[in-house]
């Protein structure tokens, strides 16, 4: 694949952004950074400007509804700690035009936050967008920028969840892993196992030193990486 299709994200950023966005602002997030013609602005702002007509085709959705989703990325406020002594609150885009006429989109995205998403800090992610644009549903979307950091780590790629941090993780209100396995974790991996080059396995962790008699109680969920051989070996 070519270096174009791919970006640098640190962690940080991913998690705060995966928790407060659908699956189409997750595309259209990614689609702007990576295909922005990025210009200065002013001190703090940089300006990309899009195809809207480009953009529309790609993500396949109408205007409308890129409208509506580029709001509430709008709303979507991330932390960045610059250096030891300084913490910025952003959103990630403050000012969005479109123009019908000439068919193109130009939003004004935070310098800080543009630089933490092109820059190469610490752990990365690295998203393959043209994989990415693939998957419909909001669960697989998060649960893939989940297995793309774990194959940039050099140690166990794998990762555990409690029922909290699941429902946190994919915006549920799920009380059982079980619930969770049957609603979330089963279509998910599904429509990776389809879609996706990265896939994952998982066990069920179960509370072994409760007392309760009977059938140990669900407690968590370990989630490992695992190479889509088989839908990789079907794009040839």
């Amino acid at each position: 694949m070519a270096t174009k299709n791919k970006i640098k994200l640190s962690n940080d950023f991913v998690h705060s952004v995966i928790t407060n966005n659908n699956a189409l602002t997750l595309k259209i997030l990614f689609y702007i950074i990576l295909n922005g013609k990025l210009e200065n602005y002013s001190e703090y702002s940089s300006k990309a400007v899009l195809d809207l007509g480009l953009l529309k085709k790609t993500i396949n959705t109408d205007f409308v509804t890129l409208r509506r989703n580029i709001q509430q990325i709008q709303k979507t406020l991330v932390t960045i700690y610059k250096d030891k002594y300084t913490i910025i609150d952003s959103t990630i885009i403050h000012y969005a035009k479109y123009d019908y006429k000439n068919q193109t989109l130009m939003c004004l995205i935070q310098k800080d936050v543009i630089n933490h998403l092109l820059e190469l800090k610490n752990k990365f992610t690295i998203i393959d967008l043209d994989n990415l644009f693939q998957l419909q549903g909001k669960h697989s979307i998060r649960l893939l920028l989940i297995l793309e950091n774990l194959s940039g780590y050099d140690y166990a790629k794998n990762i555990t969840y409690n029922v909290l941090e699941l429902n946190q993780l994919f915006g549920t209100n799920y009380k059982t892993i079980t619930e969770i396995e049957r609603a979330v974790l089963i279509p998910v991996k599904k429509e990776l196992d389809q879609y996706s080059k990265l896939t994952f396995i998982y066990d069920l962790i179960y509370d072994l030193d409760c007392s309760k008699v009977g059938r140990k109680p669900l407690v968590a969920v370990k989630i490992y990486l695992k190479d889509n051989k088989q839908r990789q070996l079907k794009m040839f």
